[in-house]
């Protein structure tokens, strides 16, 4: 079981601190013009939760608007991210929505202080995936709710090799788009989260592993992977 990113992991800030600005334009076309859908999927999950959701690795908080759509009774949303570029494109009118600057690995939140926590397409950043899943399990109260969107890389070897081979080209091409020569650099250094990323079978070992009494995983649209995991 890879470890997380380790060293790379300061390259790759880097290199999301280049991209800001055309970060959900990729995205979304990378998705297969999907990730609405797919975020929305993700959001009504969470539709039910009553108290205090964390957006961890929130980006530029691009799942605020389907959680706030699909949950009436939230009181308190926390955006966590390391970059202040990403941070400062959330909406800081909202009482409900509060920013901080932090990393899975040192959370600045209390044990049980979280009723859910969500990770989009962040989880796979981490610097260390065992102290992340860790964190993210020590904040969450008994019976809290942990949903993992991201990338999906199957145990299947065929799966496996056509994500790489369209991780490898489509980012690069969208880079050079909208950024350029620069871009196409840029965006080949992404690849390699998902080259050193857990396949289904290691989440749901680590997950166990780490204390989750229920983990549920679903791939969406061959592309992403939905998973929940219950404390």
């Amino acid at each position: 079981m890879t470890r997380g990113l380790q060293s790379y992991w300061y390259e790759l800030i880097r290199i999301l601190n280049s991209i800001v600005s055309v970060y959900e334009k990729v995205n979304y076309a990378m998705s297969l013009f999907t990730l609405r859908k797919i975020r929305l999927n993700t959001a009504r999950i969470l539709g039910r939760i009553h108290g205090v959701i964390l957006d961890a690795g929130c980006g530029p908080g691009t799942m605020i608007p389907y959680i706030m759509k699909e949950n009436k009774n939230l009181s308190y949303y926390i955006c966590l991210d390391p970059l202040p570029a990403m941070l400062k494109q959330i909406d800081a009118k909202n009482e409900k929505i509060d920013r901080i600057r932090g990393v899975f690995e040192h959370m600045p939140l209390r044990k049980n202080s979280l009723n859910a926590c969500l990770t989009s397409f962040s989880f796979r950043d981490s610097y260390n995936y065992v102290r992340a899943f860790y964190n993210i399990y020590y904040t969450l109260r008994i019976h809290g709710i942990y949903v993992m969107l991201d990338l999906y890389k199957s145990r299947h070897r065929i799966i496996t090799i056509f994500m790489k081979l369209y991780l490898s080209i489509v980012p690069r091409i969208l880079g050079s788009l909208l950024l350029g020569a620069n871009g196409f650099r840029l965006y080949r250094g992404l690849y390699l989260t998902y080259e050193k990323f857990l396949n289904t079978d290691e989440i749901m070992v680590l997950a166990r592993i780490i204390g989750f009494k229920r983990v549920f995983i679903h791939p969406l649209y061959r592309v992403s992977l939905l998973s929940v995991f219950i404390k």
